[in-house]
């Protein structure tokens, strides 16, 4: 094989993968996005108001050996929770999802 085809060669390579490259990345802008119908996304201050009543007056349904929690994030929980501080401290240590903290132990449900 000649210098010059292995040249080509490697050049078509260059091509393809650049070809392919921008299809990947141009893929998302060409795909059909779903709307939902307006009815679905309209709520009143009624239903937000008892959601939130309900999910305050909800207790945590799961038993100890059930919980996936460990001592750590409950401890994170339960002090993020007394501090107030659950929406900024205990999201950026990352330790604990806050829906976690929410679905377990009833505590900074949002």
């Amino acid at each position: 094989m000649s210098i010059k085809n292995a040249k080509k060669i490697k050049m078509d390579k260059r091509i393809i993968i650049g070809i392919l490259l921008v299809s990947v990345l141009l893929l998302p802008l060409c795909t059909e996005k779903k709307e939902t119908p307006l009815e679905e996304t309209i709520t009143t201050i009624a239903d937000e108001a008892a959601v939130t009543t309900t999910l305050e007056n909800q207790e945590p349904t799961t038993t100890i050996a059930e919980m996936p929690l460990s001592e750590l994030q409950v401890e994170a929980c339960n002090n993020a929770d007394q501090g107030g501080t659950c929406e900024s401290k205990l999201q950026e240590l990352n330790v604990v999802p806050l829906a976690d903290c929410c679905k377990y132990l009833g505590k900074c449900c949002v």
